[in-house]
């Protein structure tokens, strides 16, 4: 009679595996082990006295007995076929995915360009676990994104943890006055105008001691087109009454330059399309002015992340081909699928705007109204503590010198 207590059909559990592995776990819950043990202690002392299955004969019988009693060894852990096809099929998803993308952005052009790059940013090892994007937004009604007066009314510096993916959003005030990457000083959106994409890049990484990776700029349509794509986004601030009537404003100038549809928002929560979601972004005038309308760009973004994150596989592929033909970048196709396939697992910890308010003025530079850093040394401290956690960055030489310069010509002017 078998020693062991309990006993299962296995006509009850479909096929041998699941009967086993409910077998295992009935026998480890009743104490099936402790009794195995005793059977085991019992049977040696048998064939110590000298038995009957003290003879080879015996003991291979005994053996293979035991081995029947015993059942599979606990200890070896099969691999669940089930799971072995969860992993391949999430495998081919990912590759599948990254293949669509690939292949839909094969269409887009990179951007050449080679920015002024501060020595000191560039070997800063913290901020080499970071892959740090400029992200610009034009009002570029002839559809080009490089050339033109296209001042970039829209500056964000994103960075991203590259292991974390930890995502910070700083906005660059367009009316900051800065040395513009060319040795010349004056607003922060004018470099792009001068110099396109490549001496904006170079103001940023001048001033403010960066080593950006790449750029990526859109223009207002551009940026419609890609929200519709995603269905539209919805903003947890809602709109307020005072931000509707500019908003509808906004929509009314857009059809009328752009040929855009014109659907006027009313005041609340509201789920908008593209075009609504660029009229919200643009809007000034309210209390707060541009520091305000930075905070509307951030959120936007963060609605479009929000979207994106429910998007999958064929959501992404969507916006990514919507991105080619209204953006320009100089992001290899590569890196842009990277950082679309990653999206859904970003984490937006924190946004803001640069120069902060303890440490800015706002003044008339001339007949134009400016915001001042004229502590851009604290200014500078606070974006690295900011953007990647440098509590007590030392700022370099260079912008160290930018920084004297503009409190000596400027403050108080």
């Amino acid at each position: 009679m078998s020693d062991r207590k309990y006993e299962y059909d296995l006509t009850d559990y479909g096929d041998e595996e699941d009967y086993e592995e409910y077998a295992r776990q009935q026998d480890k819950l009743r104490g099936y082990d402790r009794q195995r043990k005793k059977g085991s202690q019992k049977q040696a002392g048998r064939t110590s006295a000298g038995g009957r299955n003290g003879s080879p004969a015996g003991k291979s019988r005994a053996a293979k007995a035991q081995g029947q009693k015993r059942g599979p060894d606990p200890s070896k852990k099969r691999s669940h076929p089930v799971l072995w096809f969860l992993l391949v099929l999430v495998l081919v998803l990912a590759l599948g995915s990254f293949g669509i993308l690939s292949s839909l952005l094969s269409g887009l052009e990179t951007v050449r360009i080679n920015p002024k790059v501060n020595s000191q940013a560039a070997s800063d090892t913290i901020m080499n676990h970071y892959t740090t994007i400029a992200i610009f937004g034009v009002d570029s009604r002839e559809q080009d994104l490089m050339a033109g007066d296209n001042r970039s009314d829209t500056m964000i510096l994103c960075s991203i943890h590259k292991s974390t993916g930890e995502m910070k959003l700083i906005s660059v005030y367009r009316d900051t006055w800065l040395e513009l990457g060319d040795g010349s000083y004056g607003k922060a959106n004018s470099a792009y105008a001068y110099g396109g994409p490549e001496q904006a890049v170079s103001m940023l990484n001048t001033n403010l001691d960066l080593d950006i990776d790449g750029f990526i700029t859109i223009g207002f349509e551009g940026l419609a087109d890609t929200i519709d794509s995603l269905g539209g986004i919805d903003l947890e601030t809602g709109v307020t009454e005072e931000e509707a009537g500019y908003l509808n404003s906004y929509l009314e100038d857009m059809e009328y330059e752009l040929g855009t549809e014109n659907e006027p928002v009313e005041a609340g929560q509201q789920h908008l399309s593209g075009i609504q979601a660029v009229a919200f972004a643009r809007i000034r005038y309210t209390a707060g002015s541009d520091y305000r309308r930075t905070e509307r760009q951030r959120e936007v973004m963060k609605a479009i992340l929000d979207r994106l994150k429910k998007a999958g596989p064929f959501g992404l592929a969507k916006a990514a081909r919507t991105v080619i033909g209204s953006s320009a970048c100089s992001l290899t196709k590569t890196q842009m699928a990277g950082l679309i396939l990653k999206a859904p697992f970003y984490k937006l910890e924190q946004s803001g705007g640069l120069p902060v308010e303890e440490y800015r003025a706002e003044d008339y530079i001339g007949e134009q109204a400016c915001i001042i850093p004229d502590a851009l040394a604290d200014n500078i401290r606070w974006l690295h503590a900011s953007l990647y956690g440098q509590e007590d960055y030392q700022i370099s030489s260079e912008a160290d010198s930018i920084s004297r310069h503009i409190y000596e010509s400027y403050h108080g002017y």
